[in-house]
């Protein structure tokens, strides 16, 4: 099966930007990510929920193509990105994928994808703990679903750095566990 860099393009209220709904059809917002995984032949699947058929068609090509999703009106932009692409990768099944924010990504080497060990999950990391205020702000909705995810979270809070979500990759059958 073949390698994946998965994106997600959704127009909905982002929390941590004061509720601001982008313009996902502004092609200047995905250029350069576009365009740096062409330079190399990445393939990109990018999910979206408003994207005009004109531009879907105008910048569809053999290495980009859009899947429309519904995203779900009980979760944030964040959460629907991860419940979307789970949705996706369960039906494309690839070998290796990196789920990557494709506003501000660009690819810098060739043989992305030579680089991943199956048994590690690469993740963009930030310079803090998980227990910061905005993420414990935004995972309420799921960690009241959860009640194992909220006492795990209570735990671990002051303890685990905070990985930074805009990056996950590596082997499919080991990051859909």
């Amino acid at each position: 099966m073949k390698n994946i860099i998965l994106g997600v393009l959704l127009e909905m209220p982002d929390p941590q930007r004061d509720n601001f709904v982008l313009n996902s059809n502004d092609y200047s917002l995905i250029k350069p990510f576009v365009e740096s995984a062409n330079k190399f032949g990445y393939k990109v699947v990018i999910l979206y929920n408003n994207l005009t058929p004109n531009f879907v068609s105008q910048y569809s090509s053999s290495n980009l193509s859009f899947i429309r999703v519904t995203p779900y009106d009980n979760y944030n932009v964040y959460t629907n990105k991860f419940i979307l692409v789970n949705e996706y990768l369960s039906i494309a099944n690839p070998n290796k994928v990196l789920i990557s924010d494709v506003t501000d990504v660009v690819f810098l080497k060739e043989g992305f994808f030579d680089f991943f060990n199956d048994e590690i999950i690469y993740s963009g990391v930030e310079p803090v703990n998980i227990g910061i205020q905005w993420l414990e702000n935004n995972s309420r909705v799921i960690r009241g679903q959860n009640p194992e995810f909220d006492k795990w979270w209570d735990e671990n809070k002051s303890k685990l750095p905070l990985l930074n979500a805009g990056l996950i990759g590596g082997n499919y059958q080991f990051i859909k566990q």
